[in-house]
């Protein structure tokens, strides 16, 4: 599951960054991530999807 927590943008350029929690093999997992969009003429595109996991 994601949780946005912070969105900016500037012209073509936007970052989003959130944080997130799930379940692998019956341990839970937190961290945060960093999505950077392009926009292009076919609409706001992903560049990066940066995420690390706590601890």
């Amino acid at each position: 599951m994601a949780n946005l927590t912070e969105v900016h943008v500037s012209g073509d350029f936007a970052i989003t960054m959130g944080t997130l929690t799930g379940f692998t093999g019956g341990q839970k997992l937190a961290g945060k991530y960093i999505l950077y969009f392009r926009k292009s003429d076919n609409g706001w595109k992903v560049q990066r999807d940066i995420w690390n996991f706590d601890g």
